[in-house]
């Protein structure tokens, strides 16, 4: 509210907020009640404000005006100051100069300030500039800004996204990662408090700060400026939302995360695709719009003819991951089995330690064939288990056999 230069425009705003803060729409009714009760309404201002052609998708716009203007304002006022104390012999001008630089740093480290984006570089500017590495919400998983997590449907997407929000909002561990502390937020718009209470229950998640809503107004309509006033009003780390995003409001939704510094997941679905060669970019439903914004997808994938799924990982300024997964139908959580190509070489040492155990003695050729795997990817892990003393190789007549230890 204090950004607003006319006290009415910060009287309203106070309102909205304490609208939001009770789960109630902003509209013109309860708001015009809100202030009537506070002794602050002006009906025709009101009025003339909720005429004004405003929509979710220009919301923020203004909002960052409002921010800019505010900003604008203090800048003129510092230099004011400075220009008085610059011209009176009699005033301390270091002191000014000193309270000037004060006032100045802590309007630039407004954590809610919308910093403009420099979209022009040269390249001894790229060259010398030090980049910030990506802030994460996960380490190495999950990063700030707007991600999406995708999947086929009932393959376990909802789970993951209740385990995530567990982990965030008690600062506990998600896929063997430790999890920096912070509220959450969790749109539960396809789902219902009972069904919640039953997996939350089941997972044994702690009592710790996830605000569910069960009902939200559509985001490509006024839900879009009620999530916005819900940014403002609470600092949240996590928002999660399990409806499929619009195309046309995923740029909105990535500008309120960056801008605010938290992560909002919406959840997805993805085409069919063969596991381990799918690309989640390619395989979201909808239009490119939705790639394009979005900062990084995650995917969950069956891995054909096994009982285990891959989580993989890719993000615009991150590196890609694939990981093992694995849903634990003890816990009802996921669980991180590793890297898969790791995962996938210990379950090929196994399928040769048990196939020499039956055949006896083999060459490579003999191995990989009886295993249908291809001849080099054998060989690699056959060197593996003779290193680690688990296989013997013997060389007979000038030919290379190889034996179970």
């Amino acid at each position: 509210p204090r950004d607003f230069y006319l006290q009415k425009n910060a009287t309203i705003y106070a309102a909205m907020l304490e609208c939001a803060k009770d789960g109630e729409p902003a509209d013109i009714v309860i708001l015009s009640n809100a202030l009537d009760n506070a002794g602050k309404l002006d009906r025709g201002y009101l009025l003339e404000l909720s005429a004004a052609d405003v929509n979710s998708q220009s919301a923020q716009s203004y909002a960052e005006i409002v921010k800019d203007l505010a900003k604008r304002r203090k800048a003129a006022e510092i230099a004011g100051k400075l220009a008085t104390a610059a011209y009176n012999p009699k005033a301390d001008l270091e002191a000014a100069i000193t309270d000037a630089t004060g006032i100045l740093s802590q309007v630039k480290k407004d954590p809610k300030e919308n910093n403009q984006r420099k979209t022009g570089w040269t390249l001894s500017e790229i060259l010398t500039t030090n980049f910030p590495e990506p802030n994460w919400i996960v380490p190495n998983l999950v990063q700030e800004g707007l991600v999406m997590l995708a999947g086929r449907p009932k393959i376990g997407k909802s789970w993951m996204l209740l385990q995530m929000a567990g982990a965030v909002a008690s600062g506990g561990r998600f896929l063997g990662e430790k999890v920096e502390q912070g509220e959450v937020l969790y749109l539960a718009l396809e789902d219902n408090p009972r069904r919640i209470q039953s997996r939350a229950a089941a997972m044994k998640l702690p009592e710790c700060p996830i605000t569910f809503e069960f009902y939200w107004r559509p985001l490509q309509e006024d839900g879009l400026n009620d999530l916005y006033l819900e940014c403002e009003r609470e600092r949240y780390r996590l928002i999660i939302n399990d409806e499929n995003p619009v195309a046309l409001i995923v740029n909105s939704l990535q500008s309120m995360a960056l801008n605010h510094g938290l992560t909002i997941l919406p959840a997805h679905h993805t085409r069919k695709s063969n596991g381990i060669w799918a690309d989640p970019i390619d395989d979201i439903m909808g239009s490119t719009a939705i790639s394009r914004a979005i900062d990084a997808v995650l995917a969950i994938y069956r891995q054909q003819g096994k009982a285990g799924m891959l989580l993989k990982g890719r993000g615009r300024d991150t590196e890609e991951f694939d990981l093992a997964v694995n849903f634990d139908g003890l816990t009802k959580c996921w669980q991180s089995l590793g890297d898969v190509e790791e995962v996938l070489m210990s379950e090929t040492k196994q399928e040769i330690l048990s196939y020499l155990e039956g055949a006896g003695k083999s060459s490579l050729a003999s191995i990989a064939q009886g295993l249908g795997k291809d001849k080099s990817n054998v060989n690699k892990n056959l060197q593996d288990l003779t290193n680690d003393g688990k296989v013997r190789k013997e060389y007979i007549e000038g030919k290379v056999f190889y034996e179970k230890v």
